[in-house]
Formats: structure tokens, sequence, C-alpha cells
């Protein structure tokens, strides 16, 4: 106890403490403390990744939007900006259509949204399309695109995908994108039919496509 009082007061840490301070710098700074690490740190290679996986997205969607200029429809964007979606890898489409969607500019977050779900990412696609129904978009083109596409089963998956992101936010929605809601909810072709909107009756349905399902 005295050894270790006497190194302190010349100066020396008990190497508990030590490794306290090294881990203190450590969080405040992403950095080692010095003498603690060589070279770049995995905070900084992963900052350094990220600012260049922004950059990447950043250019992706200003050269989309370039090409396309003025859309009034995903059928504009498509028109117009769908050979250069194409000729992207599957990491860079992936990218351009997460970055549509969150931009939440209409067309290009609902054409954003359609990629995704040719991606196979449906779960984000239905985030997108959620909200382009309660904005007042019409469904109607896309069910029928999805019905007669490769996967007839995509259909189902959609409705089951974007019904559960509308009935977890049902209660904080406005009267208007209440009704939207339940106009989309209610949709007729798709499982059982469902003459007055009820949550319950919404679930049922949802659980009888899920049991058709491959």
């Amino acid at each position: 106890m005295q050894e270790a009082a006497r190194g302190q007061r010349a100066g020396t840490q008990p190497p508990a403490f030590s490794l306290l301070s090294a881990l203190l710098v450590f969080l405040l700074t992403g950095s080692a403390a010095p003498g603690c690490g060589h070279g770049e740190s995995t905070v900084d290679r992963r900052l350094d990744a990220d600012l260049a996986g922004q950059a990447r997205t950043a250019a992706l969607v200003s050269h989309l939007k370039s090409l396309v200029g003025t859309a009034s429809s995903v059928d504009d964007v498509a028109a117009k900006g769908g050979s250069y979606v194409t000729s992207l890898s599957k990491a860079d489409a992936r990218l351009l259509a997460n970055a549509l969607v969150a931009g939440k500019q209409a067309p290009y977050d609902v054409y954003g949204a359609s990629m995704l779900v040719s991606l196979g990412d449906e779960p984000a696609a239905s985030r997108g399309f959620a909200r382009f129904i309660l904005n007042g978009g019409d469904m109607t083109g896309f069910f029928w695109s999805w019905i007669h596409g490769a996967d007839a089963h995509t259909a189902a998956r959609m409705y089951i995908g974007i019904a559960e992101v509308l009935l977890a936010d049902l209660d904080t929605l406005t009267p208007s994108e209440r009704e939207r809601a339940q106009r989309f909810l209610m949709t007729d072709g798709i499982g059982p039919n469902i003459p007055a909107f009820s949550e319950n009756a919404i679930r049922s349905r949802i659980e009888y496509l899920k049991r058709d399902l491959p």
C-alpha cells in the first residue's frame, strides 16, 4: 500500500486507472490514447466508409434527377431514368432506392419503393408505399403489375407489408390519412372481402394471406 502511494506521488498510475483513462479517451474521441494503439482506429475507418457511401449515394441521386428533370409521375421517372437504373449494380441500385424513399420527394420516393420491391427488400418498400397511400396515391397500377409479374405472390406480400405499417400507425393518423388507409386496407380482390372496416377483420385477412403464401 505504501509503495502504491509512493508510486502515485511520483506521477505513475495504477494499471486499472490507466486502462480506464484509455477507455475514456477512446469513447470521447474515437481514437486510442497515445501509446494505446497503432494507425487509424476502427471508428475512423467506419466514418470514412460512411462518408464515402454518402457521397456515392448523393451522386447516384443527382445523376438520376439530372436525367429525369421535372417528373409528374413514376412513369416519367421510369421513362427517362429507367435505362440508367437498370445499368447499376445491385448494391448501387439499393443505395439509390433507399435514398429516394428517404428523400420523400414525389414521384421519386415511390419510384424508389418500386425499385426496392424488385430488389427483394419488400419491408422497406412497404414503408414507402404506405406513405404514398397516406398522401393520396393510387396503388392500382402497382398491384396489377405485381399480380401479373413473375411472382404472383408479390401482391399478397406487399399488401401484408403495407397493411402492417398502416395498422401500426393508425391511431396517429389525421382523419383524411385514416380514411385513405382504411380504403386501402379494405381493397377488394386480395383475400377475403371486408364489407365494413375493423382492425380485427384486417388482421384476419393478413393471417389468411400469410397462410396461403408458399
